[in-house]
């Protein structure tokens, strides 16, 4: 489970935490609460 998460992310789990941040925030921006909300849980 803990590996889906970096998977979701696009990342490796040797990502950095600069990283995992803006990954995060880039999906954040791309799939917005307003417009996604069943995305935006799973960002959660």
């Amino acid at each position: 489970m803990f590996l889906e998460y970096f998977q979701f992310l696009g990342l490796t789990p040797e990502a950095t935490f600069p990283e995992i941040r803006q990954a995060y925030l880039g999906l954040v921006r791309r799939y917005p609460p307003e417009l996604f909300p069943n995305k935006f849980q799973r960002l959660k």
